[in-house]
């Protein structure tokens, strides 16, 4: 009995030595599948589409794991921590660097070691081998070669700035044409070594220049608005030729916070006619370039894909969502209105009827673009277009009318917004004429009283302009193709209605009689109409104003009418919605299947 056990256990041996070895050389042959980690640029990686960082893959028990398997998974970890471990250290390793000789040179003055001159001179070597260190980097280690050059840069503009404001050792003009050039030469670098953050720290490094430098004389505000108009040109020429997202965004934040800075200093102290042009100048290029360029690279990039490519997302992760989309709305959308809105500002004295009817000749450029741009199938700057023009065209109403007029221009074009969705099958006009139709609705909600003593009810701009806008918004209703958007609009319409007799009427004699006289025979009319049609939402609309007829009957009309006022409307409505339960039993109340609005 004991040898077939001893044969048992030998034989189980066996198989699990083999079964082991089978496992090593599985091991062996992933280890063999990986790739070989990169030394190049960590912004060179995959694109983020390649391998999204939510994609899950199928589990399969009985198949075999895939080489790539090692590979997507590192790819997840490198896009989890938002870049390669060498990228990391090089950036610890620069930032620590700076820091570690900051803090030594500060040392060194504290113990009077360095003279002015010898402190600048330090600055000034130190960018020097930062600069030699990321050339000579630049073939082998293309993200070591950008940290380093980038820290270059930080050094000069660092040193100049001392120089000038610290020490005095430069005057202004020396000192501002200094950091000119080094805002040129990382703008040159970036070009040259395809560094995106090398670019926007020349972005930076170049708009902060004329306020950290302090120039303080008269001629300044033309100057810098000269010089933010330049760098903002070289800027928006790299984003054309490379497409860097992040340049571009920089860009505009800093122009235009520069410009804004000046327009309020400008509107609300130097308020020269020479300083106002110049700034509206630097206003308008800043708008033609900011939201034109993203456009033209989006028409280049349709002709020709290869020779306008779309450029690879920045490494940090938190950054992605935010520059995935292109510049639509971002750009193309902001500055026309950042403009306006600054140009009204430094104007402030010129009439609302030239603010008006530049509006609306925005309105009209803006329009033709829209639909050029449509037809050359680039809809998201298309859409981007349609909103300023409606933006636009709102301002300029609004500068050019008030009170009832405004609100029926409003709701005139609100209508023919969605008018232009359904014949464009556009959906950001349709969203547009719904923001629209809520300014009108929140404007009339804010106005509502009732008519004071003395006014005809209805014979008066007020009340017929409000029921214009009533018929508006029930046109709209019709080309609203979601049947709840339909019924929704048509719930205000009816809502409104039923304001505006309480608002017209309520103060005649007996005014309460009328309002619940007209009540009434609205619930009466939307009672049949269910009895007729086949529509779900007409039910809801006739119980409704029925519900709000009775309990103003009951809670209102008891107290305040007379009684024979009370008499004829208790009984009359009374007799008549017995009557039709009589005739029409159940119209309302069948199945009423498909909605036919």
């Amino acid at each position: 009995m004991e040898e077939p056990t001893d044969e048992s256990l030998e034989q189980r041996v066996e198989r699990l030595e083999a079964a082991v070895a089978d496992l090593r050389a599985t091991v062996r042959r992933l280890r063999e599948a990986l790739p070989q980690p990169s030394t190049g640029d960590p912004g060179d990686a995959n694109p983020p589409d390649a391998n999204p960082p939510d994609a899950v893959a199928p589990r399969d028990s009985a198949a075999e794991p895939s080489p790539s398997t090692g590979a997507s998974l590192r790819n997840r970890i490198e896009t989890a921590v938002a870049g390669s471990p060498e990228a990391w250290l090089n950036r610890i390793g620069i930032a620590l660097l700076l820091f570690g000789l900051a803090f030594l040179f500060q040392y060194s003055i504290d113990r009077g070691w360095l003279g002015p001159v010898v402190r600048v001179a330090f600055g000034a070597g130190l960018g020097s081998v930062l600069l030699w260190g990321g050339l000579r980097a630049a073939d082998e280690r293309q993200a070591l070669s950008q940290v380093l050059l980038g820290g270059s840069s930080a050094s000069f503009y660092t040193t100049v700035f001392a120089a000038h404001q610290l020490y005095q050792l430069i005057p202004h003009p020396a000192a501002f044409g200094g950091m000119t050039a080094v805002t040129v030469g990382t703008f040159v670098l970036a070009v040259r070594e395809d560094g995106a953050a090398l670019a926007v720290i020349g972005a930076l490094g170049g708009l902060g220049t004329p306020f950290v430098l302090q120039p303080g004389t008269e001629g300044s505000i033309p100057g810098l608005i000269g010089y933010t108009v330049l760098l903002l040109g070289g800027m928006v020429l790299i984003y054309l030729y490379r497409g860097w997202r992040t340049l571009l965004y920089t860009s505009a934040a800093g122009g235009w916070l520069v410009l804004l800075v000046t327009v309020a200093q400008v509107a609300f102290g130097e308020g020269t006619v020479r300083n106002q042009w110049a700034v509206q100048g630097g206003v308008v290029a800043a708008w033609l370039m900011l939201g034109g360029v993203p456009v033209v690279r989006a028409l280049l990039r349709q002709k020709s894909p290869d020779r306008w490519p779309q450029p690879d997302l920045p490494e940090v992760r938190w950054l992605r969502p935010l520059l995935r989309t292109p510049p639509a709305f971002a750009l193309v959308g902001a500055s026309p209105l950042l403009a306006y809105t600054a140009s009204r500002i430094l104007w402030s004295g010129s009439s609302d009827a030239l603010w008006g009817g530049i509006a609306l000749a925005g309105m009209t450029g803006y329009g033709v673009a829209y639909v050029s741009l449509t037809r050359r199938s680039v809809f998201r700057y298309a859409s981007a277009h349609a909103v300023v023009a409606a933006v636009l065209g709102a301002v300029g109403l609004t500068e050019l009318l008030d009170g009832s007029t405004l609100l029926v221009a409003w709701g005139v074009e609100a209508l023919a917004l969605h008018a232009a969705a359904r014949r464009l099958d556009a959906p950001v006009l349709r969203w547009t004429g719904h923001a629209f139709v809520v300014l009108v609705a929140g404007v009339w909600a804010d106005q509502v009283e009732v008519l004071q003593q003395g006014v005809r009810p209805v014979l008066h701009s007020a009340g017929l302009s409000e029921l214009v806008v009533l018929g508006l918004v029930g046109a709209a209703s019709w080309l609203v193709p979601s049947a709840a958007g339909s019924r929704l609009y048509r719930g205000l319409v009816l809502l409104g209605w039923l304001v505006w007799n309480w608002q017209e009427f309520a103060v005649l004699a007996d005014g309460d009689a009328y309002v619940s006289a007209v009540w009434g025979l609205t619930a009466l009319a939307l009672l049949l109409a269910t009895a007729r049609t086949r529509s779900t939402g007409l039910p809801y609309a006739a119980f409704g104003t029925l519900a709000l007829f009775v309990g103003k009957l009951f809670l209102v009309d008891l107290a305040r009418l007379s009684a024979l006022s009370r008499v004829l409307l208790f009984v009359g409505f009374g007799a008549v919605f017995l009557g039709i339960s009589y005739l029409l039993p159940g119209s309302w109340l069948r199945d009423t299947g498909k909605d036919e609005r």
